[in-house]
């Protein structure tokens, strides 16, 4: 039961990541704990999302970032009205 729990929010991250063309950016998709979701990218930013709420909204969130060249830090979206972004030293 936990796997194919797993299994649907894997899917449900690639989906929303194919549908705004970034999958192929992605360089690891971390969902071992459901409520603190990672993504990390091919520039070094990771993306935290929380849980996968408003996970549309929040991958759209990160399509924007990426696309203004941020990268190699931490943005961090578990809390869509109040993103942060922390750039690696």
């Amino acid at each position: 039961y936990k796997n194919e729990n797993a299994f649907k929010l894997q899917m449900q991250c690639v989906n929303v990541l194919r549908d705004k063309g970034i999958l192929e950016k992605v360089a690891k998709l971390d969902i071992a704990n459901s409520s603190n979701i990672k993504i990390t990218f091919d520039n070094g930013l990771v993306a935290e999302i929380g849980n996968n709420e408003e996970i549309e909204y929040k991958i759209k969130m990160i399509e924007t970032v990426l696309g203004e060249g941020y990268g190699s830090g931490i943005f961090n979206i578990a809390n869509t009205a109040q993103p942060t972004y922390r750039k690696n030293k």
